[in-house]
């Protein structure tokens, strides 16, 4: 979605095959808890290299170039901000893209964590990598895996 108001809708078609794994704690995490935590200000640098990922990462969903959307899949605004409020989030990142994930980020404003997988194969196995490695620890977490929606965005209720 480029705009709401207008609302301005531009639709991709990334590659079947990719599948998004999704670790979801179990904990709240308000919006603005959430809010709060980023940065106020951006260099120049900054805000040029984290608009230089979200453009590598949209061309390589319609390129369907995973090895261009894992270069793009490096927020620098949001993660180094957020992820000290999710519990175990550099051990969930560590374990998808050492269990072969393309990328591993969080997930709007938090607390769940995802990852890109390949194909659902990819997917299964990172998914299990991720649950193995979460055993034992707090919170707990809820692991999905979901091919990516190609319907996009939808108005479900006036």
């Amino acid at each position: 979605m480029r705009s709401m108001r207008p609302l301005d809708v531009v639709s991709i078609n990334p590659s079947a095959k990719l599948r998004v794994i999704v670790a979801r704690p179990n904990l709240r995490l308000d919006t603005r808890s959430s809010r709060a935590v980023l940065p106020a200000d951006l260099t120049l640098h900054t805000a040029t290299r984290q608009w230089s990922n979200v453009a590598g990462l949209v061309a390589g969903l319609c390129l369907k170039d995973n090895e261009l959307i894992a270069r793009s899949m490096e927020d620098v605004i949001v993660e180094p901000a957020r992820k000290s409020l999710i519990p175990n989030f550099a051990r969930i990142k560590n374990c998808a893209i050492r269990s072969g994930a393309i990328g591993c980020t969080i997930s709007g404003g938090g607390p769940s964590v995802f990852a890109l997988a390949k194909d659902a194969s990819a997917a299964e196995y990172i998914a299990s990598a991720i649950k193995e490695n979460l055993l034992g620890r707090r919170p707990s977490y809820d692991i999905f895996i979901a091919a990516i929606d190609k319907r996009g965005t939808q108005i479900l209720k006036r």
